[in-house]
């Protein structure tokens, strides 16, 4: 009798301390979601990482990344096994990314390398996992200026992944890397040499031979080492600008798309105003864009994006070349397109839409020019975030603009930052 009392106190005792301790619980560990929810969690941080890419990078602070970051969280904790676990722990690692690059904050930059390694921790499954590797060696080559790690971290991507699509990338990410490591040692061999100098200058502190030899021999075996890594002697090695322009150069920093029934729009993230140029080459149709000095953002690096909406089936984004990015995109062969640069946040926007037919370019001319703002360009507006304002590019106009400057025909379009539905009624030129 004694013994079924004290079993009783024990489960009493344990039931109370489990209470005690369920509150201390995280919420993700104890309440585990299904991928409906998951997905619509996802979305829900989709439009707050809009809404945070719409504002000036000088408005947005700590605490708005922050709430950002903290709703992937919830999709990836709440519902770990969801289809958009993944590529919620990816959000927040390029969000520290862009956070620790706006607050030139290295340790944020550092969790972001801890995010993408808890993610082929956590999804080595994970179709971001080949990205994630790359990336943190783009963070320690570009922005913890590490050539160490960031040489470690790729020959690991190569080991790995010897036939990837970024490993030839990361052949030439190395390329660049080794005349930089050779400089560092260089640099470190001269402050040794500087330190013996001093010594030697004081009075009772001769330096001694073998000491002086060694930093010498230290000092030429980096400028071999250059020499080797590209046939060339390390003076006539090409550098980088001595003013540093080409560590200053804007980054692209994201890519985003839309699709309506009438065309398709993406907006390409900048840091500042830039110039661009654009061409069409068929079989298979694809339109690129060069964005003149600019660099690519690590988190874009090999990026290609899948649309298939009628429109644009493909984006893909890589550093054509030293200050050069390289936007291409496959559409369909019925495809035109319109470009044209917003300021503050500044992004270039392309609208990707069906070709017109020449009558309808005919009843273009015909129409008269109205100097009022057209309902279209209010429909512009109404597609970007709150504080853009588009500028219309009058010599070229897309079959829904046409549509619009019929008297007797309306249409309506949907905007995604908005809840209202803009009318079209005019296009001004």
């Amino acid at each position: 009798m004694e013994t079924l009392h004290r079993n009783q106190r024990g489960l009493r005792l344990g039931a109370a301390l489990l209470l005690l301790l369920l509150p201390a619980l995280p919420l993700h560990a104890r309440v585990r979601h299904g991928d409906a929810w998951g997905r619509e969690n996802f979305a829900r941080a989709e439009r707050m990482r809009e809404a945070l890419n719409g504002r000036p990078a000088q408005q947005r602070s700590r605490r708005d990344y922050q709430r950002v970051i903290d709703s992937y969280r919830r999709v990836y904790f709440g519902a770990p096994s969801s289809s958009k676990a993944d590529r919620s722990v990816v959000a927040v690692a390029e969000l520290q990314v862009e956070m620790g690059r706006r607050f030139d904050d290295n340790k944020i930059l550092q969790a972001a390398v801890r995010q993408y390694e808890f993610l082929r921790k956590e999804y080595p499954g994970s179709k971001y996992r080949f990205d994630a590797l790359f990336t943190i060696g783009e963070i320690y080559k570009d922005d913890l200026e590490d050539p160490e790690e960031a040489l470690a971290t790729f020959s690991e991507f190569l080991r790995r992944y010897p036939r990837n699509r970024l490993a030839e990338q990361a052949r030439e990410e190395m390329g660049e890397l080794k005349p930089a490591r050779v400089e560092q040692a260089k640099t470190a061999a001269q402050r040794e040499a500087e330190k013996y100098q001093k010594a030697a200058d004081l009075p009772g502190r001769p330096l001694k031979a073998a000491k002086a030899e060694d930093v010498a021999k230290a000092d030429e075996k980096p400028a071999d080492d250059a020499s080797d890594a590209d046939g060339t002697a390390s003076n006539e090695r090409p550098a980088a600008p001595s003013d540093g322009k080409a560590d200053k150069l804007p980054r692209v920093t994201s890519i985003r798309h839309w699709s309506t029934p009438d065309y398709t729009r993406v907006a390409i993230d900048l840091e500042q105003d830039i110039k661009f140029g654009s061409q069409r080459i068929n079989n298979p149709d694809r339109i690129f864009f060069d964005l003149y000095d600019t660099k690519l953002a690590s988190t874009l690096v090999g990026k290609s994006f899948d649309v298939d909406d009628g429109f644009l089936k493909k984006i893909r984004v890589a550093q054509f070349k030293p200050g050069k990015t390289r936007v291409v995109l496959e559409v369909d062969d019925l495809s035109d397109y319109d470009a044209f640069l917003l300021p503050n946040p500044s992004r270039l926007i392309i609208d990707i839409h069906g070709k017109q037919s020449p009558k309808s370019e005919a009843k273009m001319r015909d129409q008269p020019a109205s100097g009022e703002l057209s309902g279209f360009a209010q429909m512009y507006n109404g597609l970007m975030p709150s504080g853009s304002r588009a500028r219309m590019r009058p010599r070229v106009f897309s079959s829904h603009r046409a549509k619009a400057n019929m008297p007797r025909k309306r249409s309506t379009a949907r905007s995604p930052h908005c809840s209202y539905a803009c009318t079209i009624t005019s296009v001004s030129e």
